[in-house]
């Protein structure tokens, strides 16, 4: 292969890294700033009434909210493109399963931050109340609401199974440094470990194992962007 050809692809393959550090970095940060900023204005655990007044009365900021969601799984997307150009040449099969799981988590993820903007239909709807009885009304207000939780779980397995094989791929083809290869499947392993018990018994563990990947991705988003790959060791 010319030289000019092999400048060529370290060049994109450069830009590809960055990319995914970028992304990362957007992914986390971002919507960690709008759950802390913008959550607790809407949000009343448990009272789906105040919630839901909570939402009429900020509407701008729901919407903003949602929207961060949605951009977070397109993100997603794009991290994952990126990813699977930087480690199809390790193991391609590998590639491609942890680019099918990411997949599935973004379509997921869409589908379910879908259900926020439904909601916020259902409650503007005229007569609603009305129609529905103020009762049903709430309970149906209270279900949809619930959907995007409760199909985050299958989003956190969804993400902890191609985020296994990224790290492995990275571990076994010495691209970044061995330690953050193996923080990374132990990060996204304790996350499928709690996604599954959240599954199986209900609860919150999901969160409380997932929460610990926060300090993970802002390190490996950064790492690519700045530090990049180790090419000299392949």
């Amino acid at each position: 292969m010319k030289k000019s050809n092999l400048y060529t692809e370290g060049v994109e393959l450069q830009k590809t890294v960055k990319v995914a550090g970028i992304a990362y970095l957007l992914i986390i940060i971002v919507p960690l700033l709008s759950m802390l900023i913008i959550e607790p204005i809407i949000t009343v655990s448990g009272d789906i009434v105040a919630t839901i007044n909570n939402i009429i009365a900020n509407e701008v900021w729901y919407r903003v909210d949602t929207t961060i969601t949605l951009l977070m799984y397109v993100g997603v997307v794009l991290l994952s493109l990126s990813l699977y150009t930087i480690l199809k040449p390790v193991n391609k099969q590998l590639a491609q399963l942890a680019l099918l799981w990411r997949f599935a988590e973004a379509l997921v993820g869409i589908f379910a931050t879908l259900s926020s903007f439904i909601l916020l239909l259902f409650i503007k709807g005229e007569n609603n109340i009305e129609k529905f009885g103020t009762d049903q009304f709430y309970a149906l207000a209270e279900f949809i609401h619930g959907i995007h939780w409760e199909v985050t779980v299958s989003i956190f397995v969804l993400l902890a199974l191609g985020s296994i094989i990224v790290f492995y791929l990275f571990l076994k083809s010495k691209l970044i440094p061995k330690a953050l290869s193996i923080w990374g499947i132990i990060s996204y392993s304790l996350v499928l470990i709690g996604a599954l018990i959240s599954l199986i018994f209900s609860g919150n563990t999901y969160m409380i194992l997932g929460s610990q990947t926060i300090l993970f991705e802002i390190v490996i988003g950064c790492w690519l962007l700045f530090k990049g790959l180790n090419i000299s060791n392949n």
